[in-house]
């Protein structure tokens, strides 16, 4: 827009619905727990759903194999009824946000492909036996150079080493079991209400 020629900016619907800005916090608030029990196997929340969403919207939620890509979808409808459709926002805020989205997107995308991936059977076992074998050796041969008690505290020493990196290979594998996830979800929650308390100028 050429304002010299006389022509005005637009003048944006800056002022966004407070239920609006409610109902993205709480989708936001909403996935992140969401996320959480997908990758907690066994261990969902639907109780955190419906405090969260409305009953129609919890029930429909929970009953989707993804439960954080439908409130996904659900909160690019929101924000597309508000911002696509009213016109409330100038382009290039549509367009980060809809980056943000398809950031968020692929978050989840991602942590679903690490929690779906298999550990192979056969690497894990083999790497175990060929461990114990080597560990069941290894005061045989140290009997003819070493003392009996430094034999068996340096038997115990690597023994505690070795099977020590096997566990940490197998919580690399699968690291959603020693994240905190119950404290990531929180600390994303009250990231929200903050933002909802003080909500930056549009």
């Amino acid at each position: 827009i050429d304002v010299r020629n006389g022509e005005q900016p637009p003048k944006w619907k800056n002022s966004v619905r407070t239920s609006s800005v409610a109902s993205v916090c709480r989708h936001l608030a909403a996935f992140a727990w969401s996320l959480r029990d997908e990758l907690h196997d066994g261990d969902t929340r639907d109780d955190v759903l419906h405090a969260l969403l409305p009953p129609e919207e919890a029930t429909w939620v929970a009953s989707q194999r993804s439960r954080a890509l439908a409130i996904h979808g659900m909160l690019r409808r929101v924000i597309y009824q508000e911002t696509y459709k009213s016109h409330r926002l100038p382009e290039q805020m549509q367009f980060l946000i809809e980056m943000k989205l398809t950031q968020l997107s692929a978050v989840a995308a991602t942590c679903e492909r690490i929690f779906t991936s298999p550990i192979p059977p056969s690497m894990s076992r083999h790497g175990l036996r060929s461990m114990t074998l080597w560990m069941m050796a290894l005061p045989i041969v140290l009997s003819f150079s070493v003392p009996p008690i430094i034999n068996v505290a340096w038997t115990a020493a690597i023994a505690f080493i070795y099977l020590g990196i096997d566990e940490l290979g197998v919580q690399v594998e699968q690291p959603f079991r020693v994240i905190p996830m119950w404290q990531l979800c929180q600390l994303v929650q009250e990231d929200i209400l903050e933002f909802a308390l003080h909500p930056l100028e549009l």
